[in-house]
């Protein structure tokens, strides 16, 4: 069975739809999003996206996350000591902020629903 069979067909073309306008850009930040990095490749394989043109952006995306990630180890790691200090604060600030962002996008959501 094809994953595309066992998935809502409507959400499955929105999703399309959404890939084939954006997905050169969606190959490459994917790569900053645990799931999406993983997704990636299937969604591209059923969007019919060239392959050339996945390898190429997923090479782009790759050398920015691995860049990213040295530039942050490299310059981050005498400040360890005090990120690990304020970890409980600065978690707390980023679940806030998760918080109100999905309360935002649940209400835009429902106020489209109750307009449309």
């Amino acid at each position: 069975m094809c994953i595309r069979d066992r998935l809502d067909p409507n959400k499955y073309l929105k999703v399309e739809e959404f890939f084939n306008r954006k997905g050169p850009i969606i190959v490459i930040f994917a790569r900053f999003f645990e799931v999406l990095r993983q997704l990636n490749g299937f969604i591209a394989g059923t969007s019919n996206m060239r392959w050339r043109l996945f390898i190429l952006f997923n090479i782009i995306g790759s050398l920015l996350w691995v860049s990213l990630w040295s530039i942050v180890g490299y310059y981050g790691g005498s400040y360890i000591g005090i990120l690990l200090k304020y970890e409980l604060y600065l978690s707390i600030c980023v679940g806030v902020f998760v918080i109100i962002w999905l309360y935002r996008y649940l209400i835009i959501k429902r106020n489209r629903k109750n307009v449309g």
